[in-house]
């Protein structure tokens, strides 16, 4: 495969997308009747396998949540802006938890990550079992500190996580999209984690659209993209058959946690004064993230000084 013929409005560079990491693409076709977004995560998911010691079925489980997420974070404008996306299910796969921030920092979790592995048919993971039938995704979106998340969900839906996601899109979202998720997975763990984004924008004729649909019908899986070593750009290349494709921007993703000793410092204070009586009695106390695991230690003077810091006697 040739190189990208990329037309980078606002980017001066344009070195090859595979030594840039995890990242988002944004470009736009057909004179800006089709959104189209590209996402890598190869590199943070393969960071999050071994951080929480991930069974494939939880690795694909949060590797689409997360794909997703970032997707949906590429729209956030205000620079203290961010989007939190939950799945609770009714399976052995339990709670799946990410958030993103407006610069695509993100950290993820999972309350199940070592999720029981089932094998379909077609001797291919297939993670339906684990959602266990039911379950329920929730959005949560903060444009500005100054006002109040907006939250939306759907119910899970039976064909499953992919098509949950996609669902909402249509339903809380009232997008005219297409969505296409992959983690691709061999003995040696994570081999790549890409998603696409393909919207009709309000210009979007409906000839348009169908002719997005014919084409999407038509493409090779993700899978045979990587296989053949192309980038995201040369995806949305082979998709949109290099037609009119404007390439507007591309923004570097980071799996970044935003836990401090401040943080813990401050959820130990939430405590009420009976919950301290044990805790005043140990020697040091540790506790650790949910998302990175990372472990923060504090002595027995420094909790009796939080907790004197918290609780003063009137």
């Amino acid at each position: 495969m040739g190189e990208s013929k990329y037309q980078f409005n606002d980017i001066r560079d344009k070195e090859d997308i595979h030594r840039l990491g995890d990242h988002v693409l944004y470009a736009e076709a057909w004179q800006g009747e089709i959104r189209l977004l590209a996402v890598d995560l190869t590199e943070s998911m393969r960071k999050l396998q071994k951080i929480h010691d991930l069974s494939p079925s939880a690795t694909e489980a949060l590797g689409e949540l997360s794909l997703t997420s970032l997707l949906l974070a590429s729209d956030l404008k205000d620079e203290s802006a961010w989007l939190g996306m939950s799945l609770q299910t009714a399976g052995d796969l339990g709670r799946l938890q990410v958030e993103c921030q407006q610069n695509l920092h993100f950290r993820a979790k999972t309350s199940s990550p070592h999720a029981k592995v089932h094998i379909n048919a077609n001797k291919q993971l297939d993670i339906s079992e684990n959602l266990g039938g039911s379950g329920r995704l929730q959005v949560m979106r903060s444009f500005s500190p100054s006002l109040a998340p907006f939250i939306s969900q759907v119910e899970l839906q039976p064909s499953g996580l992919t098509q949950t996601l996609a669902y909402y899109l249509a339903k809380s979202e009232q997008r005219r999209s297409c969505l296409i998720l992959q983690i691709g997975m061999n003995k040696d763990g994570i081999s790549f984690a890409i998603g696409l984004l393909l919207e009709a924008l309000p210009l979007a004729t409906d000839k348009s659209i169908e002719r997005l649909e014919q084409r999407v019908n038509n493409m090779p899986t993700l899978s045979w993209f990587v296989e053949n070593k192309f980038d995201t750009a040369q995806i949305l290349d082979m998709l949109m058959i290099d037609e009119n494709i404007k390439y507007l921007k591309r923004q570097a993703v980071k799996l970044a946690c935003s836990c401090s000793a401040r943080k813990m410092q401050a959820a130990l204070c939430s405590l009420q004064a009976a919950d301290w009586q044990s805790l005043l009695k140990e020697k040091e106390l540790t506790m650790s993230c949910d998302y990175c695991k990372r472990s923060y230690t504090f002595k027995q003077a420094e909790l009796e000084k939080l907790y004197q810091s918290t609780h003063k006697q009137i």
